[in-house]
């Protein structure tokens, strides 16, 4: 799959912030990947239009063009009839390619394939403990007065040392690939806005995880322990997970 423009917003505003990105993947899910549910039957969230007023929609699929909740054609096919990007919400995946041409780099990963940046080898952040790292998310405005979006996005964002909000899911995932950026978390990705940097992330050492909280999909990746750590807070925003 290919995403020709990740980070719609920062390619017309005129920042450098944008990629395009590529994933070649095999059927399935990926068996070292922590699911929450059957990703088959993804979130009843708009993760396809975006409207002319709010071009970044289209590049993080987690900001609803209508009210949140509202079911869209890129939203997901019914569990019993996984079809197009929702069957491949968490596929293995044999390369994925992220380019940013105005920066000129190259991050290249996969089963196929070893980590690298423009060539040269690339790992995660070492460090595990996710309160000495920067995360990277994002979580559209209108999600903030919607509960089941909002507690998990709080619980985990107390988390790290500190916040970032930089508008290219797949940017984001090459730069915690290279260790520059620590732990990534968003939710109701659609597929070509994450397999490629999850193949990139677990190609440099990383660990990846996808849980379902409140019915939506959470996507994190990056240290092993700091991906623990932030499914550990989102799932204990979902009183069926955390018992409360």
């Amino acid at each position: 799959m290919i995403d020709p423009v990740d980070g719609t917003w920062n390619f017309y505003s005129g920042s450098t912030y944008w990629c395009s990105a590529l994933a070649l993947t095999e059927a399935g899910h990926d068996a070292g990947t922590s699911v929450g549910a059957d990703l088959a039957a993804a979130p009843s969230v708009d993760t396809a239009g975006a409207s002319a007023a709010d071009p970044a929609d289209t590049s993080s699929g987690s900001s609803p063009a209508g009210p949140p909740g509202a079911a869209t054609a890129g939203a997901g096919a019914s569990p019993s009839s996984p079809s197009g990007a929702d069957a491949l919400a968490d596929a293995d995946v044999l390369l994925g390619a992220i380019y940013q041409p105005q920066e000129d780099k190259l991050w290249l990963g996969g089963l196929l394939q070893p980590a690298t940046l423009n060539g040269v080898p690339i790992g995660v952040d070492p460090r595990q403990d996710v309160g000495a790292l920067a995360a990277v998310t994002y979580l559209h405005p209108g999600w903030l007065a919607e509960p089941r979006a909002a507690v998990p996005w709080q619980r985990a964002a107390r988390l790290p040392a500190t916040l970032r909000m930089l508008g290219s899911g797949s940017c984001d995932l090459g730069r915690v690939a290279q260790g520059e950026l620590g732990v990534w978390f968003q939710h109701s990705c659609p597929a070509w806005d994450w397999l490629p940097g999850k193949a990139i992330v677990r190609a440099a050492g990383g660990g990846t995880a996808v849980v379902r909280v409140n019915g939506l999909d959470w996507f994190v990746a990056g240290p092993a322990g700091a991906v623990q750590a932030i499914q550990a807070a989102l799932e204990s925003a979902d009183p069926a997970v955390s018992g409360q």
